[in-house]
């Protein structure tokens, strides 16, 4: 079984590359084919670990919701990810 602190972590990591790679696709910075690959690899990624994490108490979304389904997106899904408390 996976440790559910790590993959907590893993989830911020991955938020912030999201973040990261939407200001890239928002600014036209590199390649658009490219970055979307990416964004979706990321997104592919983050609802894999949404679903080990729901239910548990390692679960950072402070909204109560799932992250795929949260309306304090970021990117999307992912409230409150880069908030301290989340790290």
């Amino acid at each position: 079984m996976e440790n559910l602190a790590v993959l907590r972590k893993q989830v911020v990591s991955i938020a912030r590359a999201i973040d990261s790679t939407e200001k890239l696709l928002a600014r036209k910075s590199g390649d658009r084919a490219v970055l979307e690959a990416d964004l979706n690899v990321y997104r592919a990624k983050l609802l894999n670990l949404d679903g080990k994490l729901w239910k548990t108490s390692f679960y950072p979304c402070a909204c109560g919701r799932r992250m795929s389904d949260c309306p304090n997106s970021l990117g999307g899904m992912c409230c409150n990810l880069l908030d301290k408390k989340a790290a």
